[in-house]
């Protein structure tokens, strides 16, 4: 959390003198396998002058305190001793509401699903047993990194990956051998939660380091079809991030998961394609080939509400995605359109961090006029562009 927000600073030189402190010191801080930890009063100076949100700042000075204190707060949690049908019971209810959450376009009903999902989620994480019911509280806290995210919390997110992570970790397999797959789908799922995390908190090379550990697991040795167009999306996002990387590694990883989508024709591979095909769009941009980007993100525009499951997070990166390049080839009368659409979208889907990274693309200042602009009619009849083909897609469908 100190990295990433420290990029948002400029000079690490800079805040070292700016907090006291020798720019070593700093990068001992910084470094999350260095021993040493701030004091309390460098930890609230440090927590107080970092341009982050409120909530954040607490959570970054709750786990520098903690850190300090040698213990982890997961130890810290009280144990009830919740019954595993009791659990189990909670479980069904939760992945039903994800399900809902990631695949409705119901934008409102999204919004409570995710603050259901946290809340029930965080209660059940203090009252159970990692050791007694491991697999139960790592997909607890699986759901509950990736609802995080979305929520814009990437510092609690990683928290909980990793806390994921280490209970899978310290679990023996023999003792999982009838629920292997389970097993080994928690093992790369924790892995992929951290890339994501890092992400969200720009700190790429993490990101891109957790892809390449995810490719060394089990689940990608038994399932690799099934693993593979997740982890490449992910790749290809931690990819994108990073000061220098070529076009010809994310359009090959992006080959072959179409291939792949392709030979399975599975429920929701249309939606991983679209998905795929965003991401490396992004990667154009990113990478100055506008002309690619336009032609391959129109077709997915046109797409976008033909295919099957494509849920509100979806839609807001499609529309982000697009108005970036509107807005890179100065198309501005567009951009707004297509802005705005996904901005409210966001909003009414309580979407709070794709609501984050669009004001930090353009600036607060230039999305807030954009609100205080008269209501348009949104993306669908304010733009020139066309959005939709005549030809509907076959069923299909696909996790983030």
């Amino acid at each position: 959390m100190l990295n990433s927000a420290l990029r948002a600073w400029g000079s690490k030189r800079r805040f070292a003198e700016r907090v006291g402190i020798s720019p070593q010191y700093l990068s001992y801080l910084c470094d999350p396998y260095n021993i040493r930890t701030p004091s309390v009063q460098l930890a609230q100076k440090i927590a107080d002058i970092l341009p982050i949100s409120l909530e954040q700042r607490k959570s970054l000075l709750e786990h520098m305190l903690s850190a300090n204190e040698r213990r982890l707060q997961l130890n810290t949690f009280p144990r009830s001793g919740i019954h595993d049908c009791t659990v189990e019971s909670y479980l069904v209810e939760l992945r039903r509401m994800h399900q809902m959450a990631t695949f409705s376009g119901n934008a409102p009903l999204t919004k409570i699903q995710y603050g259901v999902i946290r809340e029930i989620s965080i209660t059940l994480i203090k009252n159970l047993d990692p050791i007694a019911n491991p697999l139960a509280f790592v997909e607890l806290c699986l759901l509950l990194s990736e609802v995080q995210c979305v929520l814009d919390r990437p510092d609690s997110a990683l928290y909980y990956a990793k806390i994921a992570r280490s209970v899978m970790e310290s679990a023996d397999p023999s003792d999982f051998w009838r629920d292997r797959e389970r097993f080994e789908s928690f093992q790369i799922n924790a892995i992929l939660a951290e890339a994501v995390a890092y992400h969200n908190l720009k700190l790429f090379d993490n990101a891109y380091d957790c892809c390449l550990q995810a490719e060394a697991t089990e689940a990608m040795k038994h399932q690799p079809k099934f693993w593979k167009p997740h982890l490449y999306r992910d790749k290809i996002n931690a990819l994108i991030g990073k000061p220098r990387f070529t076009l010809g590694e994310a359009e090959g990883l992006a080959n072959r998961v179409r291939d792949i989508c392709t030979q399975r024709a599975g429920e929701f591979d249309p939606l991983l394609e679209l998905l795929i095909n965003r991401s490396l769009g992004q990667a154009y941009i990113q990478y100055g080939n506008l002309k690619k980007a336009h032609r391959l993100l129109q077709t997915l525009i046109d797409q976008m509400e033909t295919t099957p499951h494509v849920g509100a997070l979806h839609k807001v990166l499609l529309l982000r995605t697009f108005a970036s390049l509107l807005w890179k080839q100065n198309a501005l009368s567009d951009w707004k359109s297509f802005i705005k659409s996904a901005r409210d979208i966001a909003t009414e889907a309580g979407l709070h961090h794709q609501i984050h990274e669009i004001e930090q693309e353009y600036g607060p200042e230039t999305i807030s006029a954009l609100s205080e602009e008269s209501q348009g009619t949104g993306y669908l009849a304010s733009t020139n562009i066309s959005l939709f083909t005549t030809e509907a897609h076959s069923p299909g469908s696909s996790g983030s």
